[in-house]
């Protein structure tokens, strides 16, 4: 059985990683990308406060605190989510249920499920700023409004959640890997790879041994489908999410505009 110490250094790394990605796409410094996660983190804390300093269970998360610890593969959870395709989740589970021993211990859980929404939101900051167009404070007010909406509060709260917010945040990842608007034309669509990316920004020095292969092989695409896979491997309705992240650009298109995004729109849903 892994110890806490080992989770807790495997999550860590996962933020950390989330972090340093995000900030890549976010045209920001390091600095400035890790404080608004900070304030991002503050603030989910406190709105989820309840979630962190209660002491209850919902039914579904029972399991998780009874699971076999000395040969989890036999529990029938494991088994059973294994037969309707989201065989990382049930990993993820069992990397939990370590941290699990008592009721008060699903705080911890249900903890690092706020950081996860954290990562979201900043994930959402990076989509309104770099592809809509939205104005700094709109896109932090924006992304802060869409991970306190309801469903959100579900994956917090449900200590069983915990993985299906970790799919969110791969799908938004994938779209912002994926997508981006032209700077010269708003209304198109571009399937961009990493050196485009950084050379518009000037930071090609980042990316010079990648340019070689992209050549060849659409890194960006290949990257955005292995996030995307992640993702439903997780838990399939949460890989979709990004589509809905599409109607905030879309809203702001005229007939003419949007006529012109049709057929992109429509290659993106065979995509998925």
């Amino acid at each position: 059985m892994m110890n806490t110490f080992v989770i807790l250094t495997i999550w860590g790394i996962f933020y950390f990683v989330s972090i340093l990605f995000l900030n890549a796409y976010s045209g920001e410094s390091k600095t400035i990308s890790f404080f608004k996660f900070l304030f991002f983190l503050i603030i989910l804390s406190l709105v989820f406060l309840p979630g962190i300093t209660g002491h209850y269970l919902f039914h579904d998360d029972v399991y998780l605190w009874h699971w076999q610890k000395t040969d989890w593969t036999t529990h029938p959870q494991y088994i059973v989510e294994g037969l309707i395709g989201r065989p990382l989740a049930r990993i993820m589970r069992f990397s939990v249920e370590s941290l699990v021993d008592n009721v008060s211990d699903a705080n911890v859980v249900r903890f690092l499920t706020i950081i996860v929404m954290s990562l979201t939101a900043l994930s959402l900051d990076v989509w309104f700023r770099m592809v809509c167009g939205v104005s700094k404070k709109m896109s932090f007010l924006l992304s802060l409004s869409m991970v306190t909406l309801p469903p959100f509060q579900i994956y917090v709260h449900w200590m069983n959640s915990y993985p299906m917010a970790v799919a969110i945040l791969l799908s938004v990842c994938s779209a912002i890997v994926l997508l981006k608007p032209r700077n010269s034309d708003k209304v198109e669509l571009e399937f961009r790879t990493f050196s485009s990316w950084r050379t518009e920004h000037g930071h090609t020095r980042y990316f010079e041994l990648l340019k070689n292969v992209e050549q060849k092989f659409p890194v960006g695409v290949l990257l955005s489908f292995f996030l995307l896979m992640i993702s439903l491997l997780i838990y399939q309705p949460a890989a979709p999410f990004f589509v809905a992240l599409l109607t905030f650009w879309l809203i702001g298109l005229d007939s003419r505009s949007l006529s012109k995004v049709t057929w992109p729109l429509l290659h993106l849903i065979i995509f998925i």
